[in-house]
């Protein structure tokens, strides 16, 4: 991009569904200049969430559309997350993603038992994985990192 000022005009429209109901919906569309050229911007989210609140999956994407003078591009994310709360002390989430930029895959899985109100334990592991390249189709994915972390987090009152 040419080093210079910019300015941003976005407009955007919304749609959704009441966060009470067991399946919701959102859709937002974000559009206007950017740099020197046009970005549409998509986000959509479907969730589901069961009756006794205990289990929650949803997929989410989003989708750039950009427009330039120095050339066009379309970057898109997507993700999946599940959530099972055993009971309100012990939660378990899982949120995996991909995007096309840097052709990865993460994974985000944590544990929160919470002891007491203001002291949790959090057992948390992060694995990526890269896309090898060998071909258009090739659908192959390489394990690229993996992080397990505990943390305990402990509410000191007077």
């Amino acid at each position: 991009m040419p080093v210079g000022g910019y300015n941003f005009t976005r407009f955007r429209g919304e749609f959704e569904t009441s966060s009470h109901r067991w399946w919701q919906f959102e859709t937002t569309t974000w559009f206007g200049s950017f740099y020197n050229g046009r970005l549409l911007q998509q986000e959509n989210a479907l969730r589901f969430t069961d009756r006794k609140g205990r289990w929650q999956a949803g997929l989410a994407s989003e989708q750039n559309f950009g427009t330039l003078k120095e050339g066009t591009f379309v970057q898109r994310l997507m993700q999946f997350n599940l959530v099972h709360a055993f009971n309100p002390n012990l939660v378990w989430s899982n949120f995996l993603q991909y995007d096309t930029e840097s052709h990865n895959v993460g994974n985000n899985m944590r544990l929160r038992w919470t002891l007491k109100p203001g002291n949790d334990l959090f057992i948390v592991w992060n694995r990526g994985w890269q896309r090898l390249l060998l071909s258009r189709s090739d659908l192959n994915v390489i394990p690229d990192k993996d992080v397990l972390a505990v943390k305990l987090r402990w509410t000191f009152k007077r």
